[in-house]
């Protein structure tokens, strides 16, 4: 008899938890990872890169014209007045187009890691963004493959707490699993990272708050 389709739910960040992620985020990217945030609003929404600049040419902040001529960065769509207001005194400030290129060569310090993790974050607080709908769709195919894997083979993957099983993007150094027997035929199951290590692993910057790393 055939199986019936796998029910998946994905139940994204309430209100709540993502109006306390977005302040999280909001310092570190008004004040000092601007760049690699504007550059990933850019290319995921085709928008214009735009500057805020002194009069003597130092590069204050950084983030998108969407064509509508809407200014936009970790905060959202926000009126220049706001776009302006957590650098009101320093003075008068131009603020101007630019591309990638020009930033890059600006902020040559930026990489390509730190512009994925600022899409990352992005997509955690936006879901107008098409990396977020596509992260989406890649998690629902992945959990619908899981589901009949584990029917297949007749293991399946729970929790002894709520929300114990903790999915997250690819770091890049995974090697595998371990799984340990443990009394009543069940087993604990860890990662194994390149080296062999099974000690978990978070992201370098801006990392998420332990509240919400649930």
């Amino acid at each position: 008899m055939p199986r019936k389709p796998a029910q998946i739910e994905i139940v994204p960040l309430s209100e709540e938890d993502r109006s306390i992620l977005a302040g999280y985020y909001e310092n570190g990217y008004l004040h000092g990872h601007c760049v690699p945030l504007a550059i990933a609003l850019a290319r995921a929404t085709d928008a214009e890169l735009v500057i805020l600049r002194t009069e003597e040419g130092r590069l204050i902040h950084a983030g998108v014209r969407t064509a509508a001529g809407e200014l936009r960065d970790i905060r959202g769509i926000v009126e220049e007045l706001e776009f302006r207001r957590p650098y009101a005194g320093m003075g008068p400030l131009r603020l101007v187009p630019t591309t990638e290129a020009a930033l890059l060569a600006e902020v040559p310090d930026t990489t390509e890691k730190m512009i994925e993790r600022a899409s990352a974050h992005l997509c955690e607080l936006f879901d107008d963004l098409p990396q977020a709908r596509e992260h989406e769709e890649r998690l629902r195919v992945f959990l619908a493959e899981l589901s009949d894997l584990c029917a297949t083979h007749g293991f399946w993957l729970r929790g002894e707490l709520p929300n114990s099983i903790v999915l997250y993007p690819a770091y890049g150094d995974e090697a595998g699993f371990k799984a340990r027997a443990v009394p009543g035929g069940t087993l604990r199951l860890e990662r194994l990272l390149g080296a062999g290590e099974s000690e978990p692993r978070r992201p370098g910057d801006l990392k998420a708050p332990p509240a919400l790393a649930r």
